[in-house]
């Protein structure tokens, strides 16, 4: 018997929810997801917190120090750095990030530690010196590295200090006139000095001088000269040591003069110290002049005797109460033993003549005056010597301000000409002839020598001329040291040129001279007597330096006064006869 199942097919049980059942599922299944993310969150949450029980708020970083100090002084910074958490930290690293110009005694910025416990602190001190300019700040920065005990981050904290410079050790001070007239000569003296034990270094000061000051000279050389700055390599600053720049000049506006101490970084001046000098200009309210030998313009010959006559005027309406006035000599040609002053002292070591406490009523001038004379020689010692001049410097210096004025005396050269005669000639190769005693009718032949010398000058256009007397020739025979010689129909004059002497000839060199021969033919009405042989000589030149015209002039010479230069020949000898 076959039998067939057939599989029975349920049909799904249909659920029919009401609305308000519907309503509740919903809700619960909301609050149940909620209620699993806020577990979740809160499991999550106490496994962070009981695995990072370490507050980082908890690790100090604190750097202390002098608030203000004066630059190079000695300064103490103290970094300190604590654990007030819970956790060891470990591997510390503790970078310091100096000042720019801090010194540190012991040169180290990195410091490490293995481990710092709760609780526990760490100080480490440095000291240095701090350097700049006046009212400059300085930071310090420092950073601390580590890491908590089974952590493998790491952390860091960080601090910085900062220290006012208020005053420098490194003194500048500038000392010269506040105001001026225009176009007035100005002296400035800056000083500098290191109150501070010594600091080592390619210290350089740098002068920046004000638009159109026109320089003249400084003391010492500036190093380099740049536009408008004068710049002076000074090396180290040792402690106490007062040091001194000196510069000089004519100022033509109000002017700033500024001066810098440092040392050169990346091409720049890095500036310890620095200080201005502000100079105005004010209307002429006082004046001085001098004049010499009732001259504003002289030149003075060696040996003379100067008279000067300073005068001081005061143009304005209200009464200079008290003034000073100063005259400075320099050079080496005065005669500092001759200075005779009236109402005056003379200082001799200074070599300056003052007159004190001058009253100077308003639209009044008055003066002073005194004497010096020259040297007979001026000072020679090598051909460097020469050019001589005598200055003076005169000052009338008030309250409110000083003005002055300079005179320079230019010194003529000393040139000195003679004329000598030689029957028996020795020093060159010209022989002379003729009977001596001259007789009348013949022929007796003399050298003639032009000798000059010259002092600290150099010579232009030197001309030595004389006359030819009666009854002589020129015969055209000479030997000259320079220069060219020749005779002047027209005049009756020979003449010797030379274009250029220079300073010292016939002193430290040798002196120059011209021989020629002259040839006499004694006339009749001459016997008993002697017999010009040649006439005056002059000389005339101009002086290169003084741009003076010089002269000199020999007497004539004759047959007697061969005797005088001739050693071969007597007096009588000069005597013509027939």
């Amino acid at each position: 018997m076959n039998f067939k199942f057939q599989p029975i097919q349920e049909r799904p049980q249909k659920f029919n929810l009401s609305s308000w059942q519907k309503k509740i599922l919903k809700t619960t299944l909301i609050v149940g997801s909620v209620c699993i993310i806020f577990l979740a969150l809160l499991i999550t949450g106490l496994l962070i917190q009981g695995q990072t029980k370490f507050d980082i708020s908890k690790i100090n970083l604190e750097i202390t120090g002098p608030e203000t100090t004066e630059s190079s002084a000695q300064i103490t910074y103290k970094i300190k750095y604590s654990n007030n958490s819970a956790i060891t930290i470990t591997n510390l690293k503790l970078v310091l990030d100096y000042p720019e110009n801090f010194t540190a005694f012991v040169q180290k910025n990195i410091f490490e530690k293995d481990f710092l416990n709760p609780s526990e602190k760490h100080e480490i001190e440095i000291q240095g010196r701090l350097l700049g300019n006046e009212n400059s700040k300085h930071q310090i920065k420092a950073t601390l590295y580590y890491k908590p005990e089974n952590f493998k981050s790491q952390f860091k904290k960080q601090a910085d200090f900062t220290t006012l410079i208020n005053s420098s050790s490194i003194l500048l001070l500038w000392q010269g006139p506040n105001k001026v007239s225009e176009k007035q000569k100005i002296d400035l003296e800056l000083s500098y000095l290191n109150k501070q034990e010594s600091i080592f270094g390619d210290f350089q000061i740098q002068i920046i001088l004000p638009k159109d000051f026109e320089l003249e000279k400084s003391n010492p050389k500036p190093d380099k000269q740049e536009s408008e700055k004068l710049i002076y390599f000074i090396g180290a600053l040792e402690k106490d040591d007062l040091e001194k720049l000196q510069i000089q000049g004519i100022i033509n506006q109000e002017s700033k003069f500024r001066a810098e101490l440092g040392v050169i970084k990346n091409n720049e001046l890095d500036i310890y110290a620095q200080k201005e000098h502000n100079t105005s200009l004010v209307q002429i309210q006082a004046n001085i002049s001098q004049t010499i030998n009732s001259q504003e313009n002289y030149i003075a010959n060696p040996g003379e005797t100067l008279n000067y006559v300073l005068t001081y005027e005061n143009p304005d309406d209200l009464l200079i109460p008290s003034a000073n006035v100063i005259c400075a000599l320099t050079g080496q040609a005065f005669d500092l033993n001759s200075v005779q002053v009236k109402n005056g002292n003379f200082n001799l070591s200074t070599q300056e003549i003052a007159w004190d406490n001058i009253q100077i009523a308003p639209q009044k001038k008055a003066s002073v005056k005194f004497s010096v004379k020259l040297k007979d020689q001026m000072p020679i010692q090598d051909f460097n010597d020469k050019n001589f001049s005598a200055t003076t410097l005169a000052t009338l210096e008030t309250e409110n301000f000083n003005t002055s004025n300079e005179l320079e005396v230019k010194i003529n050269s000393q040139v000195d000409l003679q004329a000598k005669a030689y029957y028996n000639e020795q020093s060159v190769d010209i022989q002379n002839s003729g009977p001596i005693p001259p007789r009348v009718g013949q022929a007796t032949t003399y050298t003639i020598h032009w000798q000059i010398t010259n002092g600290a000058n150099a010579l232009e256009n030197v001309v030595v001329k004389a006359g030819l007397p009666a009854n002589t020739r020129y015969t055209n025979k000479n030997h000259l040291s320079s220069g060219r010689i020749f005779y002047n129909q027209l005049s009756n004059e020979l003449i010797w040129t030379i274009d250029n002497l220079s300073a010292h000839t016939g002193k430290l060199a040798p002196l120059e001279e011209a021989v020629f021969q002259i040839e006499l033919i004694p006339a009749k009405e001459r016997v008993g007597k002697f017999s010009l042989v040649l006439d005056s000589s002059f000389l005339s030149t101009q002086d290169a330096f003084t741009k003076n015209t010089l002269n000199d002039s020999q007497g004539y010479l004759d047959t007697i006064s061969v005797s005088k230069y001739d050693s071969s020949v007597d007096a009588d000898d000069g005597i013509i006869v027939e």
